[in-house]
C-alpha cells in the first residue's frame, strides 16, 4: 500500500491511498490502458488540419470583405476566428507532445508554421511545456508553463505589497487583459531569462519574430496595414484572452501540490488531469 500526502494551496492536506486499485496503480499497467489512444491516425490528423485551415482562411477572407461594408460585421466573425485559432493552438499543443503526426520533423514543421499564427516560438513553448509536464505539482519545481500559485503558508509569508501585487496579477481583468499582451508580444518576442545555453530554443524565438514581421510586411503591400490590423487585433484578443482562461481553469489544482521530498508523479499526474 502505498500512501501520500499531498499540501493544498488551501488550509487542509488530502491523502492518496494506492491501494484503491492495486491492478493499475503502477506506471506500467496505465501506460498498457492507454497505449491504444497514444498512436496518431495520419487520417484524422489530416482531415481536422485541412477542415480547420479552410475554416480559418474562409472567415478571415469574409473578415476582409465585410470590412468595406460594416466593421460590426467584421468583430462577429473575429470572435468566431478567435476560436478557431485556438483549435490551431491545440494542434500546435500535439505536436509538441507528437501525437498529430508520427514524424518529428512533421511535427516541427507544422508546429513551428502553426506558431506564427498564434504567436507561439514552438521549440521555446516546447521545452517549457515539457519540463511542465515533468514537474507540475512539484513545489520544489514550479516556474515552467506553468502560473504562478503560492502555497497559503507562502502567501502569510509575504509583506502587503507582495500579497496585493500577487492579488493583483491575479485579477480576472489584469489577467485575462494584460496577461495576454505580456506573454505573447513581450515573452515569446524575448524571453528573457532562458538560460542562454537553450539554443535551438533562442533559434525558434527569433525565427518566430522574424516570420511575424514577414507576415505583417506581407499584409501591409497586399491588403494595407489598416485592414489588416483591424483584421488581427480582434482575432488576437479573442484567441489569447480565450487561451489564457484555458490554461487557467486547467492548471489550477490546489490538492495536487507537494514538495519534492514527497511527490509521487503517478497520484499527481492523474489527479491533475484536466
Amino acid at each position: 500500500m502505498t500512501t501520500a500526502t499531498f499540501t493544498t494551496t488551501g488550509t487542509t492536506t488530502s491523502t492518496v491511498t494506492a491501494a484503491a486499485a492495486p491492478a493499475r496503480s503502477s506506471p506500467r499497467d496505465w501506460n498498457s490502458l492507454l497505449a491504444r489512444y497514444r498512436e496518431p491516425s495520419l487520417t484524422r490528423s489530416l482531415v481536422q488540419l485541412l477542415t480547420t485551415t479552410a475554416i480559418f482562411v474562409a472567415l478571415w477572407w469574409l473578415m476582409l470583405w465585410s470590412i468595406d461594408i460594416s466593421y460590426w460585421i467584421t468583430l462577429p466573425i473575429a470572435i468566431v476566428e478567435g476560436g478557431v485559432t485556438v483549435r490551431l493552438f491545440m494542434f500546435l499543443h500535439d505536436c509538441v507532445h507528437g501525437s498529430f503526426f508520427r514524424s518529428e520533423t512533421a511535427n516541427s514543421l507544422l508546429g513551428s508554421a502553426i506558431g506564427v499564427l498564434t504567436f507561439t516560438p514552438f521549440r521555446y513553448w516546447r521545452r517549457n511545456h515539457v519540463l511542465h509536464h515533468a514537474t507540475v505539482g512539484n513545489l520544489d519545481k514550479r516556474g515552467f508553463g506553468d502560473i504562478h500559485t503560492l502555497t497559503v503558508k507562502e502567501y502569510l509569508a509575504q509583506s502587503w505589497l507582495g500579497r496585493l501585487g500577487y492579488r493583483f496579477v491575479r485579477h480576472p481583468a489584469v489577467y485575462l487583459l494584460l496577461g495576454p499582451v505580456y506573454i505573447f508580444l513581450l515573452k515569446h518576442r524575448l524571453p528573457i531569462g532562458m538560460p542562454l545555453s537553450w539554443k535551438k530554443e533562442w533559434i525558434s524565438v527569433l525565427w518566430n519574430d522574424v516570420a511575424l514581421v514577414a507576415v505583417v510586411v506581407l499584409m501591409w503591400q497586399t491588403i494595407g496595414f489598416t485592414p489588416f490590423i483591424k483584421i488581427q487585433a480582434p482575432v488576437f484578443i479573442v484567441s489569447t484572452i480565450l487561451g489564457i482562461w484555458l490554461f487557467h481553469v486547467q492548471h489550477q489544482f490546489d490538492t495536487v501540490s507537494c514538495p519534492a521530498s514527497t511527490w509521487p508523479r503517478g497520484p499527481t499526474a492523474r489527479r491533475a488531469a484536466s
